[in-house]
């Protein structure tokens, strides 16, 4: 798979934009990869995001230092769906 640096640049900083600036107090994501990771500014306008609102994200299990960046972040709560699945059905 590779990364479309212009889609990143463009269209998902502006959608990243956008929701800073929308008077919602929640946002989603589905999901940040791998891919995102390669682009500085997309991470900064996602880092941005996390500081102004409360994000609710899908995050790819992969030992990336922006994903544990963010996963360290004393405002984040992280749940390892993994970890969940094993505890409670996996017996």
């Amino acid at each position: 798979m590779q990364c479309v640096e212009k889609g990143f640049l463009t269209l998902g900083i502006q959608a990243v934009n956008n929701a800073i600036n929308s008077a919602d107090p929640i946002v989603k994501i589905d999901e940040i990869g791998f891919l995102e990771t390669e682009i500085p500014e997309y991470c900064a306008a996602v880092e941005a995001l996390f500081d102004k609102k409360t994000v609710f994200a899908a995050v790819r299990k992969q030992p990336l230092v922006f994903f544990q960046k963010l996963c360290r972040r004393g405002d984040v709560c992280a749940v390892d769906l993994d970890d969940l699945y094993e505890r409670n059905y996996a017996k």
